[in-house]
């Protein structure tokens, strides 16, 4: 790949101490293990293909500080590309602690590894902005640790494009498109997602697990769009003996969720008892918006408790008493009868019993 130098004013060299535009190197791991970085400092990745013979690896020795990371920018022109090409290891592993890579106009792209950017227990205060990353198994993984935040970024072409795993983590305005698998999957993860574009990936665009009712994933004004197997996933699974009783704690607010044909907008398992408010749910059918479905819609035995029905109807009612329409939902759906939609009825009315 031709590229112009951006940051330098020699061609990089093995044999360069990296201190100055005019001696760079040629190895970013050289950097790392060469010098002390602390807070404040900035490693510049000028324009260039760089193929990684091993992970870049950022230990505790080389931390950041409280408002003071550690940064490491790409060329302004967009030009800066970290392969791996090895689909067994991560192309970036951090381990460390106010660390950034990437900004607003120091974009920094990243392929061909295990996941392009991984952070494990030892990663704190880790943030990924602006940056590109594809054909890798996860794009961004976490495991354990955090607080990170992933935001700004293009994730696609990947089997996943972001794992986080029982990590804390804010997820922002980043697009994940077309990756083989999921978009996003949080996995006992304490995560807010806000504000993402997810779309057009093979399985659901968003899968969020939570352990019993363990505070789970938060969505906030994400557009999830076309995905293979649906738009959100909640699952809830159980670790205790005796066994205990896990249910789906995602909380959605005011997200858009496009489903295609056959795929639902929401689905949860084995039962649900997060909050959804102010979703758009829109089939690919072209009938227009359709109610997000209800809770028992996704209940495996498609029942519905009185106190499921009072907690997560309430909402709904157009002025009548919450107890008269969970009386009504609860009788609806109690033994999986069939309901039809009627637009022209206001909630919860517009859900009528089709008589067989």
């Amino acid at each position: 790949m031709e590229t112009e130098d951006v940051f330098c004013t020699a061609p990089g060299s093995p044999d360069g101490d990296g201190l100055s535009p005019s001696t760079p190197n040629t190895s970013l791991q050289f950097i790392l293990d060469t010098y002390p970085l602390q807070g404040g400092d900035t490693v510049w990745i000028d324009a260039g293909y760089y193929l990684l013979e091993d992970t870049i690896t950022i230990t505790a020795e080389d931390a950041g500080a409280d408002q003071n990371p550690i940064r490491f920018l790409g060329a302004t022109d967009g030009n800066t590309l970290l392969d791996r090409n090895d689909r067994e290891s991560h192309a970036i592993t951090i381990n460390s602690r106010y660390i950034q890579i990437g900004a607003t106009l120091h974009p920094v792209k990243i392929t061909g590894g295990r996941s392009g950017v991984h952070l494990n227990f030892d990663g704190q205060n880790i943030t990924i902005q602006n940056c590109e990353i594809f054909g890798c198994t996860r794009g961004i993984e976490t495991f354990y640790g955090g607080p990170f935040i992933i935001e700004d970024t293009l994730l696609h072409h990947n089997q996943t494009g972001i794992l986080l795993s029982k990590s804390s983590a804010i997820v922002r305005r980043n697009e994940t498109l077309n990756n083989e698998d999921f978009g996003i999957v949080c996995d006992g993860s304490a995560a807010s997602i806000e504000e993402n574009l997810v779309a057009e990936n093979g399985a659901y665009g968003i899968l969020a697990v939570n352990v019993l009712r363990s505070p789970g994933t938060e969505l906030k004004g994400n557009q999830i769009l076309d995905n293979g197997a649906g738009g959100v996933r909640g699952e809830a699974y159980d670790i205790s003996i005796p066994p205990g009783d896990p249910c789906v704690t995602v909380n959605a607010y005011d997200n858009t969720i496009r489903a295609l044909v056959g795929t639902l907008c929401f689905s949860f398992s084995p039962k649900f008892c997060g909050i959804l408010s102010g979703n758009s749910c829109i089939d690919e059918a072209g009938e227009g918006e359709t109610p997000v479905p209800h809770p028992a819609d996704v209940n495996e035995d498609w029942s519905i408790s009185m106190s499921e029905a009072i907690a997560c109807l309430a909402g709904w009612q157009q002025g009548s008493n919450p107890m008269e329409y969970a009386i009504r939902a609860a009788y609806l759906w109690q033994n999986g009868e069939d309901y039809i939609y009627n637009s022209e009825e206001a909630e919860p009315l517009c859900w009528e019993l089709q008589l067989k």
